[in-house]
């Protein structure tokens, strides 16, 4: 390891105890961010996450809307929106004879910032569809799930 690795290291942990010890953040709170940050199912449990969302999804938008179409895992350029790059795919495309009438976003924690998502919610903005945006690490009860889509329609 080079002098360079060495500093950034020793910074990088200096940082984060003088974070994880500043006043008014409580002990838990920092065991709990700790736990987070060094476990190695973390990336894992979110894609699991996403998984059975995606499953939730697919089995809800079968049994309550069966009267539209939805496609999934969409790119914005398929359905004729003018799309900045990077543009995440929509995770559904909900049509009503032809006519999309919304898109639906699952997103993993953390992912709701870069450009990819970003420029896919603007671009389904710029065409006046509603976007819908539902995160893996949240319940997304059923009922929830279900009035949210009913609400946009």
């Amino acid at each position: 390891m080079g002098y360079f690795d060495w500093f950034k290291k020793v910074a990088l942990n200096k940082i984060t105890e003088v974070v994880d010890n500043s006043p008014g953040r409580s002990i838990v709170e920092t065991q709990h961010r700790n736990a987070y940050r060094m476990s190695p199912l973390v990336q894992t449990s979110h894609e699991e996450d996403l998984d059975r969302l995606e499953l939730k999804f697919d089995k809800i938008l079968h049994d309550e809307f069966s009267y539209l179409d939805v496609a999934k895992n969409v790119e914005a350029e398929r359905i004729a929106f003018v799309a900045a790059t990077p543009c995440k795919a929509y995770s559904y495309v909900v049509s009503d004879n032809g006519r999309i009438v919304a898109v639906i976003m699952l997103t993993k924690r953390n992912r709701d910032h870069n450009a990819a998502f970003l420029n896919a919610r603007s671009a389904a903005q710029a065409a006046n569809l509603p976007f819908l945006n539902f995160y893996s690490y949240y319940p997304n009860e059923r009922d929830y799930i279900i009035s949210r889509i009913k609400a946009a329609l």
